[in-house]
């Protein structure tokens, strides 16, 4: 299956995007379905830096850990679910517009599954597909630090 792709442009500076993004404490502010953050390991450089999640799926709380994988200042944050039949993969790309100013972020999101995760998989892409819009309408207002 195909990567879902999405993209929202902020009126932020894409250091300053950047910053918001990478805070896992702030993704229940622009992720409607993230209920709670405990970060379990922190690194100095990002990479590496390892968050247990729990959001709303389908009306049920569940909790998964991820990985940062990319961390570029500015550029590039990525991450991969290290637990759980449905691990996401999750691709930021910043693009900076407006001399700057402003900032287009570009998010892919894809999901590698096994055994009874590839029946949740679809439930997943379904539900990243309606998050990835409404999450980047709300990442509109609050990346304002």
């Amino acid at each position: 299956m195909s990567s879902i792709t999405g993209s929202v442009r902020i009126r932020r500076t894409p250091e300053d995007v950047f910053d918001y993004i990478v805070d896992p404490t702030r993704r229940p502010e622009w992720q409607d379905a993230v209920q709670r953050i405990e970060i379990e390991h922190r690194t100095g450089e990002g990479r590496g830096t390892r968050v247990r999640e729990t959001r709303r799926v389908q009306g049920r709380s569940m909790t998964a850990t991820w990985e940062v994988t990319d961390y570029e200042p500015g550029h590039r944050y990525g991450f991969r679910g290290v637990d759980g039949p449905v691990r996401p993969v999750v691709t930021m790309t910043l693009v900076p517009y407006e001399r700057g100013t402003q900032t287009q972020v570009d998010i892919e999101i894809d999901f590698e599954t096994s055994g009874i995760g590839r029946l949740f998989g679809a439930l997943a892409r379904r539900s990243a597909r309606h998050d990835v819009v409404t999450d980047g309408q709300a990442a509109e207002g609050p990346a304002q630090p």
